[in-house]
């Protein structure tokens, strides 16, 4: 393979001969012959990269971007509408994700915990409050390179994640959530469902009072969860 006539013999050879010529020849083999192409790199923004490998970050701890000349495959986005049947199967993909978020929750929050308190970046991937749910909205808002249209899909992506995230948790077996309530509603057809087979007489409505110790510990947890999320949000938030 060669650029501007020059042999490369690595992906570095060939960055620093892009960074030299703006427009070259370049000889590829493709099934087993040369083929000579007219190029044109395009200009990108690529983290710097230390003597050590790893990426470079400023003051407050992003990455530092430089100009770098770029050749191959440029991603871009589209917006376009979805079918409804799509839309739906998206939705209940997107409801399944939280459940499984949820399952991981008492990971995510011990390494929020640990990342707050002792300054290191967040997983971008981790569990946010409703801080940080404000905090990505006004970043969408307030961005100079995104249209009306995306802002505002985005914005409703955001709204529609949430109420998914708020139905899922609330989903949940246990009191005090409503997810509680209906195992509570359940259980009672249950039980009567089986006497009546039996025939024995109609039991009594199950005394929920016996509940309310577990109650009180399910609602302690979320306020605990919840004050731990914002604290991170307001100390340690997530960089994108």
């Amino acid at each position: 393979m060669s650029y501007a006539g020059a042999p490369v013999a690595d992906w570095q050879a060939l960055a620093d001969l892009m960074k030299t010529s703006v427009a070259a020849e370049i000889v590829v083999e493709r099934s087993g012959k040369l083929v000579t192409l007219n190029i044109t790199p395009a200009t990108g923004l690529r983290g710097k990269v230390g003597s050590n490998g790893s990426l470079e970050v400023d003051a407050d701890g992003k990455p530092i971007l430089i100009s770098t000349p770029v050749l191959g495959i440029a991603l871009g986005t589209e917006l376009r509408p979805l079918p409804l049947g799509t839309s739906l199967t998206q939705s209940v993909a997107s409801v399944g994700q939280v459940f499984d978020m949820i399952g991981h929750l008492p990971q995510q929050l011990t390494e929020t915990a640990v990342a707050t308190f002792s300054g290191e970046p967040r997983k971008t991937s981790g569990a946010i409050s409703i801080v940080g749910i404000g905090q990505i909205a006004g970043e969408v808002s307030s961005s100079e390179t995104a249209s009306g249209l995306e802002k505002l899909s985005t914005g409703l992506l955001i709204l529609a994640s949430l109420n998914f995230a708020l139905f899922a948790f609330n989903m949940l077996p246990l009191l005090p959530l409503d997810g509680g309530h209906i195992a509570g509603g359940v259980y009672e057809w249950i039980k009567h469902g089986i006497f009546k087979v039996l025939r024995k007489p109609a039991p009594g409505p199950v005394d929920t009072a016996i509940l309310m110790p577990a109650t009180w510990f399910v609602f302690i947890l979320l306020m605990a969860m919840s004050a731990v999320l914002i604290l991170a949000d307001i100390i340690n938030p997530i960089s994108y």
